[in-house]
């Protein structure tokens, strides 16, 4: 695929009202980052440490948190989403900022054609992956096969995941395997053997006191080994888990 889709026009008009004369919708999953100050604090701590070429999240949602990206964190922020009258938002908050883009496409799709889509290079990204919507289909581990593959050097934070010490931080539940969490991991990404998480307690976090874990290759990793903000949980052996998914 040469180039990215081309989103319906029809839901335009729509998102342009919701930006323009309803701008309380934007807050409706607590703003940037879920609103969680700490998390935001963690983020462009990293960022700053490991210097990415791009900044490279799925979900993108009404654009909030992407918006705050592309203005906090790096001048390369590029975005998905799915949903025709999120994508229309998202694009009209990122007006202004021509070093932030939004495509209208799957998040799989996204990261396997986003090295053809782009012009420049991406060779060190860093990922905020928040596509968890759909019941029926669960993308993460096919989203962070594809990282793996295509990547050295990568940093990835992942949105409403279940912190294995404090129940205090919410998640994202499907039945069972559809779990964001460690067993997800542990069964299906022998790729990612470490696996990092805030130290920050849910009861001093702020917003919507979201669940996260960061993954990171290469010099990512380091990084992340680094981070005082960080506490490292211990995964199965490799060789409990099986090789495919």
């Amino acid at each position: 695929m040469t180039s990215a889709p081309r989103p319906p026009f029809q839901p335009f008009l729509r998102a342009g009202w919701s930006v323009c004369f309803k701008p309380e919708k934007a807050g409706r999953l607590g703003g940037v980052m879920n609103g969680q100050l700490g998390r935001q604090a963690v983020f462009l701590g990293l960022a700053k440490r490991f210097q990415p070429d791009a900044i490279l999240e799925t979900g993108a949602h009404r654009g909030v948190t992407t918006r705050f990206l592309a203005r906090q964190a790096h001048p390369r922020t590029l975005a998905c989403e799915i949903d025709p009258r999120f994508y229309w938002e998202a694009r009209l908050r990122l007006w202004g900022l021509p070093h932030a883009r939004v495509f209208f496409c799957d998040t799989r799709q996204f990261l396997e054609h986003l090295p053809v889509w782009e012009k420049k290079p991406i060779r060190r990204p860093m990922f905020y992956l928040d596509a968890h919507w759909d019941r029926e289909d669960l993308p993460l581990v096919e989203e962070l096969k594809i990282i793996h593959r295509l990547y050295r050097d990568a940093l990835l934070c992942v949105d409403d995941f279940r912190h294995p010490t404090d129940q205090g931080y919410g998640f994202d539940s499907y039945g069972e395997d559809r779990e964001i969490g460690l067993p997800l991991l542990e069964k299906y990404l022998p790729e990612f053997s470490r696996i990092f998480v805030p130290r920050l307690s849910s009861r001093e976090e702020t917003g919507k006191k979201r669940g996260c874990a960061f993954l990171g290759l290469g010099a990512g990793l380091s990084v992340l080994q680094q981070s005082a903000d960080l506490a490292e949980i211990p995964l199965a052996p490799h060789d409990s888990r099986p090789a495919h998914f």
